[in-house]
């Protein structure tokens, strides 16, 4: 026989009514559910089979309690499943009368009404007990205070609070005790901050190119030149902290201006430690060294603001239209500037430890300019003449490029073999990016030459000579000529749609509203046309179009002249230049022209001519989105076809009728449809509903045969 049990968990909604027996502020721990479960059982005397049942079921209860401290109300529903169960079970043993039977049968007695009601109040409790069970092993309630009154309510409810709001929070453009502006918020994009990185690269350029020959050679000490130099250069450092630190950032593509916000990120930064500590005051101590060599050497500090250099120069290569020359000229000064360290160095190894006093040290080499009888020394060299040596001597050991003498101490081995090392390094990157730099700027013309290569190839293996294959190389010639073998197609295709299409408007937007048909449209429109133009270029002598031909596409002239030319090809009717526009009534699909939408004439090219080239797919795809426009341009067209005659008026209105009904039977059609589809989803939805309460119904009735059946057994 079917448990009554689960057809009745279908159909109950209700939350169970509490027990009589159930007091507020009274719970019943888990240990007390057998013994009061055993009191029912002596009390009503029920049956084995139940006995069993119930204590598998406070078996399988009693770890859930557990989990819960034990200290809960999870089992005070047990005792009344248990003393509703015995209660149907002595009703069910009892043997039946008739008034019972009656009663039983009466689906509106109040015995029948009265078993509902117990039964649905078992079933209530024990999805109660089971959804319990699932919230207590759930991983999320496993993080709910166990000792919480609510794990023994019906339904459990977790609310997150809401974060309070400080009244008392700081305005966000409060910064210290002034309040700051959004006009002071420096744009790391803009032009102002670009100029302003160029500043900063001169200080820098300065510092790392004089600092270290001030503290090498006698010759630049205490210069009052370099004194001002040195303070200009440390003002504007000063001043760049600052302006780095009010520089603003994108956040989800929004630019910040809170102030503290834009302190904190700057002081996050690595730039913001070099930027502290290239302005670090080092030159108070000339006071008591003195201005002369080797003291100069103390603001070699002020070389860390290389980040700011750098900056700029990633800046100036995308924004000029030579990147690569620039590349190469960062490059190139990088290595000027370590020679150049390089040299001073080895000059003050000379002098600590005494010009001349062998072939290694300065002037090396250069020991033939030396004459004692001339009285001429070390010492009577001038300032140029020590640095070009030394500067000499660095280039040939950083490059390797000559033999230099051998070194005769242990130190001056350290600093040759040092030298080396550096140079290997110097000379890779040198050559590696030289060879990018160089393999970038070529490679636009070298895939040109391949594609000449490969087209020529093919004339050789086709053997196809004569007329047509210097027809084919003078093209090539033409487009090399006027530098036009980039791809505009594939080089704009890294754009975004929006920027695309505004830099073709830019371009092209001029030579599209001279077309009479586009004047006056839609800028949507216009914008994507200028995309859906290609350029074309004709040899002399090419035909664009020829008379009879279906027109499938309009010409705008870029570049160049063009003829229209009689059958014979010698008589010419007209010239076409530039601006010139042919072939867009061809393109209009327009019914009713007396030509048959062919080609009226030849058009042939003069010289090498560049012509846009619109096709009429192009033209109708961009109008299905602009009915507007379309017949606009659709009336200018038949008024420029009634002015040369050309267009049957009759035929013309004919179809404008029967285009008109057939667009009023394709939207009685839709609207149909659509009345269609809304009453076939109301009868779906009928038809759920009526299964739903059918489904109900059957389950209800079930219920009671089974009831039914059990009280006639």
């Amino acid at each position: 026989m079917m448990n009554p049990l689960p057809a009745l968990a279908t159909t109950s909604t209700q939350h169970p009514a509490p027990p009589p027996h159930h007091h507020p502020g009274r719970s019943v721990v888990a240990a007390s559910a057998p013994s009061h479960a055993n009191q029912l059982i002596q009390r009503y005397g029920r049956p084995a089979t139940l006995e069993r049942r119930l204590e598998k079921l406070t078996r399988q209860q009693r770890p859930v309690a557990r989990s819960v401290s034990g200290q809960e109300e999870a089992f005070r529903m047990m005792p009344d499943v248990a003393r509703v169960q015995q209660e149907h079970f002595n009703h069910a043993a009892a043997p039946p009368t008739r008034s019972d039977s009656a009663r039983t049968r009466d689906s509106s007695s109040p015995s029948a009404l009265r078993l509902r009601e117990v039964f649905r109040r078992v079933v209530s409790r024990i999805q109660v007990i089971s959804g319990l069970k699932s919230r207590v092993e759930s991983p999320f309630a496993s993080g709910i205070r166990k000792d919480s009154a609510s794990v023994a309510t019906l339904h459990i409810t977790i609310t997150r609070p809401e974060p309070a709001v400080d009244a008392t929070a700081k305005d966000p453009m409060q910064l210290w005790f002034f309040r700051f502006r959004n006009e002071w918020v420096v744009d790391p994009a803009g032009d102002h901050y670009y100029y302003w990185l160029g500043l900063i690269s001169v200080a820098f350029i300065y510092n790392a190119v004089m600092v270290i020959p001030r503290a090498v050679f006698n010759e630049l000490d205490g210069h009052w030149a370099f004194l001002m130099l040195d303070y200009m250069c440390d003002l504007l450092y000063i001043i760049d902290i600052p302006v780095n630190m009010f520089s603003g950032y994108l956040e989800e593509g929004v630019m910040v201006h809170e102030p503290r916000k834009l302190v904190r990120e700057y002081l996050a930064t690595k730039s913001s430690k070099l930027d502290i500590l290239s302005v670090i005051p080092t030159d108070l101590a000339f006071p008591f060294t003195g201005l002369g060599a080797p003291y100069p050497f103390l603001r070699i500090n002020r070389v860390l603001k290389f980040t700011r250099f750098d900056r700029f120069f990633k800046r100036l290569e995308s924004r000029t239209s030579h990147p690569d020359f620039f590349r190469m000229v960062y490059t190139f000064f990088t290595f000027v500037v370590i020679i150049h360290w390089d040299a001073c160095l080895y000059y003050y190894i000379s002098e600590e430890v005494g010009l001349n006093s062998d072939g290694w040290i300065y002037p090396g080499e250069a020991d033939w300019r030396l004459n004692a009888s001339l009285g001429l020394t070390n010492e009577n060299d001038t300032l140029h003449q020590k640095y070009i040596w030394s500067f000499y001597w660095s280039l040939q050991t950083l490059t390797l490029i000559a033999q230099i003498k051998q070194p005769e101490f242990d130190g001056e081995f350290a600093f040759v073999t040092l030298n080396f090392l550096i140079g290997v390094l110097i000379f890779a990157n040198i050559v590696g990016n030289v060879t990018r730099i160089i393999g970038n700027m070529n490679l636009v013309s070298d895939n040109f030459r391949q594609k000449t290569t490969a087209v020529k190839q093919y004339c050789i293996l086709r053997k196809i000579e004569g007329e047509l294959q210097q027809r084919i190389i003078r093209y090539f010639e033409y487009q090399w000529m006027n530098q036009q073998f980039v791809d505009e197609t594939k080089s704009l295709a890294c754009l975004p749609d929006k920027l695309e299409a505004e830099l073709a408007l830019r371009v092209h937007l001029d030579t599209l509203k001279r077309v009479n048909i586009f004047q006056d449209v839609e800028p949507g429109l216009l914008a994507d046309l200028v995309l859906k133009l290609k350029l074309e270029i004709y040899s002399p002598g090419d035909y664009i179009c020829r008379k009879g031909d279906i027109g499938k596409e309009m010409y705008i002239v870029k570049r160049g002249q063009l003829e229209v030319v009689g059958d014979d090809g010698e008589t010419v009717f007209a010239t076409l230049g530039q601006g010139s526009v042919f072939g867009e009534i061809s393109i209009l699909n327009i019914i009713g022209i007396k030509s048959g939408n062919r080609r009226t004439a030849n058009v042939r090219s003069v010289g090498y001519s560049d012509l846009f080239c619109l096709l009429k797919h192009d033209l109708w795809d961009a109008l299905r989105e602009y009915p507007e426009a379309k017949k606009k341009m659709l009336e200018r067209g038949k008024n420029m076809l009634i002015k040369d005659q050309l267009l049957d008026e009759k035929a013309a209105d004919e179809n404008d009728v029967r285009q008109a009904n057939f667009l009023d039977k394709v939207e009685r059609v839709e609207k149909n449809i659509d009345d269609m589809q809304t009453r076939f989803a109301r009868l779906i939805a009928e038809e759920g509903a009526t299964l739903s309460k059918m489904r109900m119904r059957v389950h209800r009735l079930q219920t009671l045969l089974q009831i039914q059946l059990q009280h006639y057994r």
